[in-house]
């Protein structure tokens, strides 16, 4: 289905983890500023500012889950890049369009749209997992993690300072720019020998993903659960961030800034415990290293909700950034190791397509739990979601890499 001796692995997943250090610095200058837009678009009454957060970022989760599993059975048959590239350009143009709107609800139907059309990561883990060879895949996948919190690391920043000196309308463009300058990178830089797997099969055969790659497979049940979760929790708890540090700064401090800190600074640590988990999880164990990251992430959402400042909260984030940052990329060495070659496209955009479901049931948790009690108790509520991933990681000591070679377990 494609040829690996032709093309340079390194040169690829280089200028992939560029393309997406570019594009998700563009995505966090100004997703996580959704809910000083929403105000900024005329919703002042605390309850509907929270429906409406609610309402755009689920939007864009839910239609995600739904379409990336379709995508990423496409990539198996058409080829990865060029779904990277879909993902980039589509983006560029969604979001800018976010920049122009006048109302709530116009938001909330752009965010839907976003997400059938976009998904870089997993476009791009699909891509990395195809061209690299199978004993780095461990270390593609990892770097491709590490791009995921790098860009997260100076995009809300940017975005904060952009917020408070021209309004969070102009982040929108920012984020455009961004994301094409990514799909450029992608058009220049990365190369595939694809070649279309011959066959009778018809179209929709061809595009309708097979469910079965992963009920066949208790592994992959198990590794699915626990990212559900894992998105759950953490997306959960970005929706409200920048409400929370709202209530905990003073009056007249640097919100936007103190919120892209918050967002920034422990992606820089989840960047670092990436590149380090994928690099020797290996070695470790993916299923001990991923244990380790998933009940540090749940016990560090603890303290989070007893902060009294933000620069508390700063510290605490980082730390739990740190566990997190490890989760993806053991769970997804794992899912590479359980899932034939010629179908990681597919099991990698049902994978997604799972971990979508979680962001969107992860804003409507923590939107709902806040506005029946506080913020505070929404962190807790993210730490009790945790426990179901930790729980099922000690129940099930058989979820390790299995096999010599990604695809040689079934």
């Amino acid at each position: 289905m494609r040829r690996q001796g032709s093309i340079d692995w390194k040169r690829n997943i280089y200028a992939i983890f560029t393309a997406e250090v570019i594009a998700i610095a563009g995505f966090s200058v100004s997703m996580p500023l959704i809910p000083f837009y929403v105000q900024e678009l005329g919703v002042t009454d605390p309850m509907r500012l929270k429906f409406w957060v609610g309402a755009a970022n689920a939007a864009g989760s839910i239609t995600l889950a739904v379409f990336a599993s379709l995508w990423g059975k496409i990539a198996d048959a058409y080829g990865r890049r060029p779904m990277l590239l879909r993902a980039m350009f589509g983006g560029a143009t969604v979001i800018g369009l976010m920049g122009l709107v006048a109302r709530p609800w116009q938001l909330v139907l752009l965010r839907a749209l976003q997400g059938t059309v976009t998904g870089t990561v997993t476009a791009a883990n699909t891509l990395v997992a195809s061209v690299t060879p199978e004993e780095k895949t461990g270390y593609g996948l990892g770097l491709v993690q590490t791009a995921v919190f790098v860009g997260s690391t100076g995009g809300p920043m940017l975005g904060g300072i952009i917020a408070d000196v021209a309004g969070p309308r102009a982040a929108f463009f920012v984020t455009s720019l961004l994301l094409f300058a990514g799909g450029l990178v992608i058009m220049r830089f990365v190369h595939e020998d694809f070649v279309r797997q011959p066959g009778a099969r018809s179209f929709w055969r061809q595009i309708v993903p097979d469910f079965r790659l992963v009920t066949a497979s208790p592994g992959l049940l198990v590794l699915f659960l626990i990212i559900f979760t894992v998105y759950t929790a953490r997306n959960g708890i970005m929706s409200i961030l920048p409400l929370y540090v709202q209530s905990l700064a003073r009056p007249g401090a640097p919100v936007g800034l103190i919120t892209g800190l918050n967002f920034g600074l422990a992606a820089l640590a989840a960047a670092g415990s990436a590149a380090l988990v994928g690099r020797y999880s290996l070695r470790l164990g993916y299923r001990r290293a991923l244990l380790c990251c998933v009940v540090g992430a749940m016990l560090l959402f603890v303290p989070q909700a007893l902060v009294s400042g933000p620069w508390q909260l700063l510290g605490l984030r980082i730390a739990g950034g740190i566990f997190l940052g490890g989760t993806m990329p053991a769970a997804n060495s794992l899912i590479v190791s359980l899932a034939r070659r010629e179908n990681q496209g597919e099991v990698f955009g049902l994978s997604f397509t799972v971990g979508a479901f979680g962001m969107f049931l992860g804003p409507v948790l923590t939107s709902t739990v806040s506005a029946v009690w506080s913020y505070r108790a929404a962190f807790l509520a993210s730490s009790a979601v945790l426990l179901v991933p930790a729980a099922v990681l000690l129940a099930r000591p058989g979820v390790r890499r299995q096999g010599s070679r990604p695809g040689s377990a079934r």
